[in-house]
Formats: structure tokens, C-alpha cells, sequence
């Protein structure tokens, strides 16, 4: 209610500020003689006795502050703003284009009124009083301009936002004083936000990014010049040279020249990781047998050696090798190299590597999570100015329909990347444990700071170069009445250092805001992989370990169960609710019923996202078993009848799996708040990540078994294989793209379902085509400058 009342009074002064005739006329005809040009003291008073009264706040204390800011004090110092008012104030049609420019202030004003009355009606409004006028209509307004006035949420989902059009003397410093009549925070903002070059920090990020692309000038001007070979064809059936479990346990795809084969640039072995189309992520792993008799000058994958010696062209000065490898040749082929044999029973590729199913879940993901920022980010930026149509009440609203879980779901999307993450962490680990000899528990424990520093170097320049693209860079490209970026550069200056950390996910803890809105991924995943690293070289399941094999997966699986309890915990306990517009929006606000909400202490944690990850590291373990399971039991040809039935159980088992978790929150988003009881709500809080997981689990299963039909040939397809590689930098960019959207509008978006569809296809393509260019000025020349420079431990 605090925040109510802040609001109403800041509201309340505007309206005096602005002199909106037409919805003052009775107060102004009843108190005073409408010929008269100044209102005399006493109708000042009333007003401000009447607020004051209306509020139950401390009746001298607040008046004292009301008149201070609305009478004249001849005494007291000028006040530019209650000037420019007075000489306004008998120029009608100013007034009225400026009344014409704003929210509808005195509605909101009888609204928040309303609800500071108790009336429940109107508080069940509150949260969507979203009315920011004409931005763009009161520039044209001669001695105008443009403030916008918001709240802090508070216990409310969204930010209360009302613009207000005011003469040009009414800015922050003359207007800020109202928000001292109460304790409740309220922001004002005048004018159009602009940012130029004006800090150390922005320059130093310039000039950062100008020498990256000279960089890739230099590289490619030496490529074109001949100074490095041409990388050879891609040869993905090498793959079997790296793996110890044939096409079963090939990595998503190997490939080579265009990846960095060439003779003077180190190229790499391709290996996928949840989000990243990673390159050779566990390349300092083992040397593998293969590897040995190659060591001397056989070259791996047909091009420089498989990682990062020069062979032949090794001779070149190392400057220029470092200078190939940001060649915009080389990256370019590989970016567009889909290999052969990638199509895992489908696209025309023969089956050739059944993990490639993968390529095409990753890059559907990274879509699916465009689509719900496509959303979420509206709501947090200028929102929707028909937002009553979208949200549920009684049935109807938008995401009350049951098409519409797709969007509110999509969070299952990062779910799918944890998955993957883990899966392909444990698959390559023990592909390249089996292909080595045994390896002591001393060696373990040696290896892995060079694994950590290899997971850090590989994923840590392109993520840092995101986020200064979206703190230092995204602030110069527009202007505007939205266009603020104070709030992100606070967070940023203070907290920059807790992405190349990977703490963000903690750090702040449970209040602010995180520097970079989606950095806590990887400060999950990069966590993940810490944890999980040593359990699988000191353990070394599935080497005739069978009680290594049963720790390990006996450790996941624990890690499962205490996610889950303590997600149902915060559901029943603590009353924490996952519903959209019952908490659920990412961003900072008074804590849900029990001190706790949704966002900060559940969707960003470690222990609350480990499900998945944990999920994918048992699902690698239990592929490999039970793929040399499945080739001694091929040779018994069962019965076609029997098999047939049992792989459309599995097809009926993953739908069902993904489609419940997908669409089982309708029911919960018919009305606001949510209408599910405590125990449903915790109940999909405990067990929506665990069936994804699931699911998931079945249909890569069924895939990885060449069984999956038209679902494996669509998602193994080759046409996947670009958007793949891409996915990182796509996840890394999209915040910047969608934020400099929505925020360099002039007013609130209108919510269609074509114009929704149409801005998030705008989205997609814009990600995509954005990402590009950080791929291959950042991503893969660093990835190959890795592999060059850094010797490969023997």
C-alpha cells in the first residue's frame, strides 16, 4: 500500500503541475473565482489537507511538505518549474495539447484513490496502470517536453508507469521534491535519454572493438595474400579416430579445415556443449592412442594437427599464425560447413552421426528463448498499452488460451541447454577416457586445472565482448523517452566482474540487479561443469567400474532429489508461485508470500536448475551402456512386431513427457492471480524440470538408435548445422537486440497476435544476423588462437 500511496501523491502533484484544466474545472470553479489568475492560499491548503487526509498520513508533516511544493513562497528561492507553469496557465490550447500528450493522469489519480480506500476492484487494476501518452506528440508542443514518472513494483508484477507532458523548466531536480512525501521511491525522468562517449570505460570498449576488426582485417588481407594454405574438405567419419565407441559415441559433428585446419592456424576437433557449438571443448583431455601413433607428423582430420601444432606451414612467425586465425576466409567455411554424415538417419545423410540430433534441439532452443524475451522483455521495457487483453482474467486474455503455454513455457528452453550441456560434458569425457590408458587418480587431479582453464578461455572473451556490447556499446545507438540505461550501468559498474567469475547467479544476492540480463546460464553451466569434471575422471565409469559407474550416477541422482525437495519447499512452505503475473517476471521486487520470490531464489540458482544437467550426465552414462547393450542384442534380429511397439511407446512416452510440461500450466494461467492451489503450484515447481528431463531423455534415445523417424531426420537435418554453431553468440546478443527495440519506442507496444509474430520473426532474423559477426571477429578466431598457441599436454 506504501507504493500505492507514493505513487498517488507524485501523481497527484503532477496533474497540479501540469494544469490539466479540463480535470481540475470543479475543483478550480468551487474554490476560487475562475477570473482570477493565481488560486489564493486557502484552496491550496485544502488540497493538500484533502491528500493528506484521504491517505491517513501524518496530517502536518505531509502538508507541510505539500505546500512547500505546490504554493508560492515569495521568501523561499525560485522555483523555474511553478513559473513556467503560472505563465502557461492561460494559454488553453497549450494546455490542452499538453493534457493531449500525456497518460490519463486523472484517471489513475481516482484509481490509486480508490485503492488506497480499500476497494479491491480498483488495487486489482494497479498493477497495469500503463498510460505514456505521446512522447513523440509533446516534442511538438512548443516549451514542452516529455517525463515519464514509474514506481518500483513492489509487491505488484509489473512497473507502474504515466507519462506527463510539462513545461520545459519542470525537469527532475524541480520536480524530484514530490517524491519526498512519502518513504516510497518513485523515478522521474524528463526529456530523452542520450549517452555519448563520456567515460573511460565506454572509449577503452571502442577502441577494444576497433582493434578487434582490424584484427580480422589483417588476418583476412594475409589470407588472400597466401599466406596461409587452404584448409582442406571437412572429413567427419575422423570422428572414429577420437572416439572409442564408433558412430554411437562420435561427437555432434568433426570437422576441420574450415574450423582452423589450415597449415598455420591450429585447428580442432568439434565437440557441442549444451549452448556452445564448442570446438574441441575437451581437447586437453587425454592424448588418445590414435593420437600417439599420429604424434610426429601425422596430421588428424586431414589438415594442421588436431590440436593446434603447425606441421608443415609451423614455420611462419607466430604473429602471423595469430593473425590467420581471425581470417574472415577460414571462419566463413567453417561457420557454413555441415559436414558429412551429419543427418543421423535423416536430410539425405545416411545415418552417418546420431548425435546430431542435437544440433537441431540446441538451435529450436535458442528460438524457443527468443520467443518468450520476445514477450518478457516488452513488460519489462515500455510494456503493452492494451495489456488487459493479454493477461488472463476469468478465462480470457491472450495467455489464457492454451496455444499460449508455448510462450509462458519457454523457460523449458534453458532447461533443454543444461540437458545438452551435460550430456555431451560426460559423453566426450568418456569417449576420450576409453580411448586412452587407464589414468591414475594423481594424473586425474593434474588434468583438471587444465580442463578448467580451457572451459574459461573457450567461453569467457566472446561472453565478456557481449556484455560491453550491451552496458557500452547499445547506450550510443538510439535516444529517447525509454531509452535509459541508468538502472544497467549501476549494476554493471558494480557487478561487472561477476560474469568472467561465473557468480552471477549469486552475486548480488537475492536484491539489484545482475550485470547482463541472461550471464546467469553460464555462471550455472560453468559451475556445473566444475562439479561434475572431477566425479568423472577420478571415478572413470564404464571402465569395468561398476561401483564408480553406481557412485556417480547414485551422486546425480541425489543431486535430482534435493533440487526437487527443495523446489517443492519453496512452493508449499514459502508460497513461491512460477505464474508470470504472480511473480515469476525476471526482475527485482518485494519478496511472494514467505520472504521469498520466484526469480532470485529459485529460477537462477545452482541447486535449482542442476536437475537437467544432472539429468543429461545419467542419461550419457545410460546411452553408452545401453548402446553396447543394443549392438550384442542386434545380432538376435528381434521380433520387427515387437520392436515396432516398443519404439511407438517411447514416441507416446517422450510426447506426453514434453507436451504435459509444455501445456499443463493452462490451467494456471486463466486468471490472475494464478487459480491452481499451493500444492499444484509446488508440485509443478518440484517435477516440470525432472519430466522435460525425461522426455528429453526418450527422444534422444530414440534418435540415437536411428529410430526416430521424421522427428530425427528434422531435427538432425544438416540445414541445422549454421544455426548451431551459432546458438552461443545468438544467446549472448538477443537481450541486445530486443532491448534496443523495445526501448528505443516512443510509447508502449500494441499486443496482436500477426503483430507479435511478425516482431518475433524481426527478433529471430536480427539475433542471427547480429550474431554473426561476433562469431567470426570473436568466437572462432579465439577458439582457434586457443588451439594454436596453447600446447597440448602429452
Amino acid at each position: 500500500m506504501r507504493f500505492s500511496l507514493g505513487l498517488l501523491l507524485t501523481l497527484f502533484c503532477l496533474e497540479l503541475c501540469r494544469g490539466a484544466r479540463l480535470a481540475l474545472m470543479p475543483l478550480r470553479s468551487q474554490l476560487y473565482d475562475a477570473e482570477s489568475t493565481d488560486p489564493p492560499l486557502p484552496p491550496i491548503t485544502a488540497v493538500c489537507a484533502s491528500i493528506c487526509g484521504t491517505i491517513g498520513k501524518d496530517m502536518l508533516d505531509c502538508q507541510e511538505r505539500c505546500l512547500a511544493l505546490l504554493q508560492p513562497d515569495p521568501s523561499g528561492p525560485a522555483n523555474p518549474c511553478r513559473s513556467a507553469i503560472a505563465a502557461v496557465s492561460t494559454d488553453t490550447f497549450r494546455i490542452e495539447a499538453m493534457s493531449f500528450s500525456s497518460g490519463h493522469i486523472a484517471s489513475a489519480i481516482g484509481l490509486l484513490l480508490q485503492a488506497a480506500n480499500g476497494s479491491a476492484a480498483a488495487a486489482q487494476f494497479l498493477p497495469y496502470v500503463n498510460d505514456l501518452g505521446a512522447p513523440d506528440a509533446c516534442a511538438a508542443v512548443d516549451g514542452a517536453h516529455y517525463c515519464l514518472v514509474a514506481a518500483a513494483p513492489g509487491a505488484s508484477p509489473l512497473p507502474l508507469r504515466l507519462g506527463a507532458c510539462l513545461p520545459r523548466a519542470c525537469r527532475q531536480d524541480t520536480l524530484g521534491a514530490m517524491t519526498n512525501l512519502t518513504a516510497v521511491s518513485v523515478s522521474l525522468s524528463c526529456g530523452d535519454h542520450s549517452y555519448g562517449v563520456d567515460g573511460a570505460a565506454r572509449a577503452l570498449t571502442l577502441a577494444l572493438f576497433a582493434a578487434v576488426a582490424l584484427l580480422v582485417v589483417v588476418g583476412t588481407a594475409l589470407e588472400l595474400a597466401g599466406c596461409g594454405a587452404p584448409p582442406p574438405p571437412p572429413q567427419a567419419d575422423k570422428a572414429k579416430e577420437h572416439s572409442g565407441a564408433a558412430d554411437a559415441a562420435a561427437p555432434t559433428h568433426f570437422v576441420s579445415g574450415g574450423g582452423g585446419g589450415d597449415d598455420q592456424c591450429g585447428s580442432e576437433q568439434h565437440v557441442s556443449d549444451g549452448l556452445l557449438d564448442d570446438q574441441n571443448l575437451q581437447r586437453p583431455l587425454l592424448p588418445t592412442q590414435a593420437d600417439d601413433k599420429k604424434r610426429g607428423g601425422g596430421r588428424a582430420h586431414g589438415g594442421g594437427d588436431a590440436h593446434g601444432g603447425s606441421g608443415s606451414g609451423g614455420s611462419a612467425p607466430l604473429a602471423v599464425r595469430v593473425l590467420l586465425c581471425f581470417g574472415l576466409q577460414a571462419n566463413w567455411r567453417y561457420l557454413f560447413d555441415v559436414g558429412r554424415g551429419r543427418d543421423g538417419g535423416g536430410g539425405g545423410g545416411g545415418g552417418g552421426n546420431r548425435l546430431a540430433v542435437l544440433d537441431g534441439l540446441r538451435a529450436l532452443s535458442i528460438l524457443w528463448v527468443i520467443l518468450g524475451h520476445t514477450l518478457i522483455f516488452c513488460l519489462l521495457a515500455g510494456g503493452y498499452s492494451n495489456l488487459l487483453e493479454l493477461v488472463p482474467r476469468g478465462g480470457r486474455g491472450v495467455l489464457a488460451r492454451l496455444s499460449a503455454q508455448a510462450i509462458t513455457s519457454a523457460f523449458l528452453s534453458v532447461d533443454t541447454f543444461f540437458y545438452i550441456s551435460g550430456f555431451l560434458l560426460t559423453h566426450v569425457t568418456l569417449s576420450k577416457l576409453s580411448a586412452a590408458a587407464p589414468l591414475s587418480r594423481g594424473a586425474a587431479l593434474r588434468w583438471l586445472p587444465a580442463l578448467y582453464l580451457h572451459r574459461w578461455l573457450r567461453i569467457t572473451p566472446t561472453f565478456m565482448a557481449a556484455v560491453l556490447l550491451y552496458w557500452q556499446v547499445l547506450p550510443l545507438l538510439d535516444a529517447g523517452p525509454l531509452w535509459d540505461f541508468g538502472a544497467d550501468d549501476a549494476a554493471c559498474s558494480k557487478y561487472w566482474w561477476t560474469n568472467p567469475l561465473y557468480i552471477s547467479n549469486l552475486v548480488p544476492w537475492r536484491t539489484g540487479l545482475p550485470c547482463f540480463p541472461v550471464g546467469w546460464y553460464l555462471a550455472n553451466d560453468f559451475q556445473f561443469a566444475l562439479a561434475f569434471l572431477p566425479l568423472l575422471l577420478l571415478g572413470q565409469p564404464l571402465r569395468g567400474r561398476a561401483a564408480a559407474t553406481a557412485a556417480v550416477a547414485a551422486l546425480c541422482a541425489l543431486a535430482v532429489a534435493a533440487s526437487c525437495a527443495f523446489a517443492l519447499w519453496l512452493g508449499l512452505a514459502q508460497g513461491v508461485r512460477f505464474t508470470v503475473f504472480d511473480g515469476g517476471l525476471p526482475a527485482p521486487g518485494a519478496p511472494q508470500s514467505g520472504g521469498y520470490s520466484y526469480w532470485p531464489d529459485y529460477y537462477i540458482r545452482p541447486w535449482s536448475r542442476v536437475v537437467p544437467y544432472a539429468a543429461g550426465v545419467l542419461a550419457a552414462l545410460g546411452w553408452r551402456r545401453a548402446a553396447a547393450v543394443a549392438t550384442a542384442a542386434a545380432a538376435r534380429r528381434p521380433a520387427a512386431q515387437r520392436a515396432a511397439a516398443a519404439n511407438a511407446a517411447v514416441t507416446v512416452a517422450w510426447a506426453a513427457l514434453l507436451g504435459s510440461t509444455v501445456y499443463g500450466t493452462y490451467w494456471a494461467y486463466q486468471d490472475v492471480p494464478s487459480p491452481i492451489s499451493r500444492g499444484e503450484n509446488a508440485a509443478y515447481l518440484a517435477l516440470a524440470r525432472l519430466a522435460w528431463s525425461l522426455g528429453l531423455t526418450a527422444l534422444c534415445f530414440q534418435c540415437f538408435a536411428n529410430r526416430g523417424g521424421a522427428v530425427q531426420a528434422l531435427l538432425a537435418h544438416r540445414a541445422w548445422a549454421p544455426l548451431s554453431k551459432l546458438t552461443f553468440c545468438a544467446y549472448l546478443v538477443h537481450p541486445t537486440v530486443i532491448t534496443w527495440f523495445y526501448r528505443a519506442a516512443a510509447g508502449p507496444t500494441r499486443f496482436g497476435e500477426a503483430e507479435f509474430a511478425v516482431t518475433y520473426m524481426g527478433f529471430a532474423l536480427g539475433t542471427f544476423a547480429a550474431s554473426v559477426p561476433l562469431y567470426l571477429a570473436v568466437e572462432a578466431p579465439l577458439r582457434r588462437v586457443e588451439a594454436a598457441l596453447l600446447p597440448r599436454p602429452k
